[in-house]
């Protein structure tokens, strides 16, 4: 094997472009390299004079968002922010003079979004437990009712990781869109009815549901009795009225279509879109990138909120953010510094000395050296 630093940060190349989330990044550099990405992607370099919003798919590592941030210090002179960062200042209500301090991604939104996206977990949980109702166990019929049983526990089970791990992300975003909602008035029904439905759905329901999972988890699937099976089926079934009640809350009527539910879904998306366009309106002339989800930046596009071919901050999409970022990472210190400091120096955190400051300081030829030859090395080569 060739363990030359050349070939041995080549390979590390390749680990990186068949690894997530590198590889849409390796595959760009990739293009750069040979000379193909400007007929494929449109080139759209950052505006120094306003701000810039760009797409992406918030799929970006810790390190990339390092280089990300140092691209936007050099091109704008400006600040980086993530999709939740941004704030904006607005007219406060009803005193024009004053201005209040908000996020441009409003933390009730966020936290509305966050609770929609359980809504199809909620419908599936209470069509499984309705099928529950089937199960009227004898010592005659155990194999089917432990079917019946069994294989909707499977599939509820399936469901409950992701509506507790959503119920931690609401928990956190509740307290943050109280404290907003003084600022933000024009969102006081929907926070209103959606702490309501979210605390009644995953204090009540999904904690609940966590507990029949465990109770039934309990049972033999060969060998749970007649008495066993109606019990669980009994407890399941208990949940039907709560999950009903949380369905009407939301949709004002107990049978739901996938289509209605995706419609709901689409019109929060939109309407933090909506915010973040108008947020992005009044902070233009902040310096600086911005970056938000590909599906914000294509409603914004799409969806009528611009009223001339460009707005008044640069909004682009991830592949024309990522055109112009590629060719200066390729060539900057930073990348060099993942190519040869990393990459030869087995550096795989920031502690000591980012790969950053190496690159700027000049040390990855003493780097190299270090490594071929015996003898101290300097104390930021592993």
């Amino acid at each position: 094997m060739d363990n030359r630093p050349e070939a041995i940060a080549q390979r590390k190349l390749q680990e990186m472009a068949n690894s997530s989330p590198h590889a849409r990044q390796a595959a760009q550099l990739q293009m750069i390299a040979n000379n193909k990405s400007d007929s494929l992607i449109q080139r759209k370099p950052l505006n120094s004079g306003v701000l810039n919003m760009a797409g992406e798919n918030h799929d970006k590592s810790d390190e990339f968002r390092i280089w990300e941030a140092e691209y936007t210090k050099e091109k704008t002179h400006g600040t980086y922010w993530q999709e939740d960062e941004f704030k904006v200042n607005k007219p406060k209500t009803d005193v024009e003079e004053e201005t209040v301090s908000v996020f441009g991604d409003p933390k009730i939104l966020q936290m509305v979004n966050i609770i929609q996206l359980n809504t199809k977990d909620l419908l599936d949980v209470v069509i499984f437990l309705g099928r529950l109702q089937k199960v009227k166990a004898t010592r005659f019929n155990l194999p089917l009712s432990r079917t019946l049983v069994f294989s909707n526990y499977k599939l509820i089970k399936l469901h409950l990781p992701k509506m507790k791990a959503f119920g931690n992300v609401y928990k956190k975003l509740k307290p943050q869109a109280q404290k907003e909602l003084p600022k933000r008035p024009e969102y006081k029904k929907a926070c209103d009815l959606y702490i309501q439905f979210g605390d009644k759905f995953y204090d009540g329901f999904v904690a609940g549901i966590d507990q029949w999972i465990s109770d039934t988890s309990k049972l033999n699937e060969n060998e749970a009795n007649a008495e066993q099976l109606n019990k669980a089926a009994a407890d399941g079934i208990s949940f039907i009225s709560m999950g009903n009640q949380l369905i009407v809350m939301m949709f004002e009527k107990e049978l739901v279509s996938a289509e209605e539910n995706q419609q709901l879904l689409d019109g929060v998306i939109f309407a933090r879109s909506e915010a973040m366009h108008n947020a992005a309106t009044e902070g233009k002339n902040v310096k600086g990138v911005w970056k938000v989800g590909n599906t914000h930046v294509k409603d914004i596009k799409d969806g009528g909120m611009l009223k001339s071919v460009s707005p008044d901050y640069e909004l682009m999409t991830e592949d024309e953010f990522l055109t112009d970022f590629n060719k200066w990472l390729a060539q900057s210190p930073v990348y060099q510094g993942w190519k040869y400091g990393m990459g030869v120096a087995h550096i795989y955190d920031w502690s000591e000395i980012t790969v950053f400051e190496m690159a700027k300081e000049g040390k990855f030829d003493d780097m190299v050296e270090a490594r071929k030859n015996p003898g101290p090395r300097p104390s930021y080569i592993i």
